[in-house]
Protein backbone atom coordinates (compact mmCIF):
# COMPACT_ATOMS: atom_id res chain seq x y z
CA UNK A 1 0.00 0.00 0.00
CA UNK A 2 1.22 3.04 -1.17
CA UNK A 3 -0.12 6.92 -0.54
CA UNK A 4 0.57 9.11 -2.64
CA UNK A 5 0.38 13.02 -0.82
CA UNK A 6 -2.04 15.14 -3.47
CA UNK A 7 -3.13 12.22 -5.18
CA UNK A 8 -6.73 11.48 -6.59
CA UNK A 9 -8.18 8.65 -5.63
CA UNK A 10 -9.55 6.34 -8.86
CA UNK A 11 -13.02 5.45 -6.70
CA UNK A 12 -13.64 8.70 -6.12
CA UNK A 13 -15.94 11.28 -8.14
CA UNK A 14 -15.37 14.64 -7.04
CA UNK A 15 -18.22 17.03 -8.31
CA UNK A 16 -18.26 20.90 -7.07
CA UNK A 17 -21.97 22.61 -7.69
CA UNK A 18 -22.23 26.47 -7.81
CA UNK A 19 -25.81 28.11 -7.00
CA UNK A 20 -27.24 30.89 -5.41
CA UNK A 21 -28.23 30.69 -1.92
CA UNK A 22 -31.32 30.14 -1.67
CA UNK A 23 -30.97 27.19 -4.25
CA UNK A 24 -28.55 25.32 -2.00
CA UNK A 25 -31.21 22.85 -0.60
CA UNK A 26 -32.96 21.96 -3.68
CA UNK A 27 -29.93 21.68 -5.30
CA UNK A 28 -28.29 19.30 -2.71
CA UNK A 29 -31.52 17.25 -2.96
CA UNK A 30 -31.14 16.99 -6.63
CA UNK A 31 -27.28 16.04 -6.33
CA UNK A 32 -27.86 13.12 -4.04
CA UNK A 33 -30.85 11.93 -5.79
CA UNK A 34 -28.84 10.93 -8.40
CA UNK A 35 -25.75 10.10 -6.64
CA UNK A 36 -25.38 6.87 -5.66
CA UNK A 37 -24.25 6.30 -1.51
CA UNK A 38 -21.95 7.29 0.10
CA UNK A 39 -21.59 11.06 -0.70
CA UNK A 40 -19.84 13.70 1.46
CA UNK A 41 -20.58 17.07 1.75
CA UNK A 42 -18.49 19.97 3.13
CA UNK A 43 -19.80 23.24 4.55
CA UNK A 44 -17.68 26.02 5.83
CA UNK A 45 -19.60 26.53 9.20
CA UNK A 46 -20.12 24.20 12.34
CA UNK A 47 -24.15 25.65 12.02
CA UNK A 48 -23.90 25.15 8.66
CA UNK A 49 -23.48 21.60 9.27
CA UNK A 50 -25.75 20.31 11.91
CA UNK A 51 -28.49 22.60 9.55
CA UNK A 52 -27.57 20.30 6.82
CA UNK A 53 -27.58 17.42 8.88
CA UNK A 54 -31.21 18.41 10.37
CA UNK A 55 -32.47 19.34 6.99
CA UNK A 56 -31.67 15.79 5.65
CA UNK A 57 -32.99 13.61 8.62
CA UNK A 58 -36.24 15.20 8.58
CA UNK A 59 -36.46 14.55 4.49
CA UNK A 60 -35.68 10.82 5.16
CA UNK A 61 -32.02 11.20 4.26
CA UNK A 62 -29.99 8.35 6.45
CA UNK A 63 -27.00 11.09 7.42
CA UNK A 64 -23.96 11.46 10.00
CA UNK A 65 -22.81 14.86 10.72
CA UNK A 66 -19.10 15.58 11.46
CA UNK A 67 -17.42 18.48 13.22
CA UNK A 68 -14.86 19.86 15.64
CA UNK A 69 -17.87 20.82 17.77
CA UNK A 70 -19.43 17.48 18.44
CA UNK A 71 -19.33 15.77 21.63
CA UNK A 72 -17.97 12.94 20.49
CA UNK A 73 -16.90 13.80 16.88
CA UNK A 74 -19.91 11.62 14.86
CA UNK A 75 -23.44 12.68 15.50
CA UNK A 76 -25.35 9.31 14.45
CA UNK A 77 -28.89 9.65 12.66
Amino acid sequence: FVVCPGAASLDVNQQIEYCMPEARVMSLLTALQRTPPPVLVFAQRKQDVDAIHEYLLLKGVEAVAIHGGKENGVDEA
